[in-house]
């Protein structure tokens, strides 16, 4: 978000709805960082930068929740060679693995022998912990 400015130029320029606006939507696929020149009414230049992250692994989505039963995972993973689920009650007492599949993007578990309450689902992508969503088993 450029500001002060009359007219900006945002660069690089192809992942952004318009370059030449105080505030362009950028969609890069990988971490990018974009350069802005703003240019005031008495014709200075102003610089800064921005550098957009884009994660490698995350959860997307996760349904139902709250669950009884199957409950479906929905994750990107991208960069990595060993991917899984690790499902921890709130005690950090109880933990299930799920390896997943690096070439997928969904996976489905059971949840029907865990006992009632909150737990952690993270996603750990090359031996780190990168991503975590809360499920409630009713």
């Amino acid at each position: 978000n450029g500001t002060g400015g009359v007219t900006y130029s945002w660069a690089p320029s192809g992942t952004l709805n318009n370059p030449n606006i105080q505030n362009p939507i950028a969609t890069p696929l990988s971490t990018t960082t974009y350069y802005m020149t703003a240019t005031s009414p008495d014709g200075c230049n102003f610089y800064d930068e921005v550098i957009v992250k884009v994660k490698d692994c995350y959860i997307s989505a996760m349904s139902p929740n709250p669950a009884t039963n199957l409950v479906t995972v929905d994750y990107k993973v991208k960069n990595v060679t060993s991917a899984y689920l690790m499902i921890l009650n709130t005690t950090a007492t109880s933990s299930n693995n799920y390896i997943i599949d690096v070439n997928q993007n969904q996976i489905n578990f059971n949840v029907s022998s865990f006992s009632t309450g909150s737990y952690s689902v993270i996603l750990v992508c090359n031996g780190k912990a990168v991503d975590m969503k809360t499920l409630i088993v009713q």
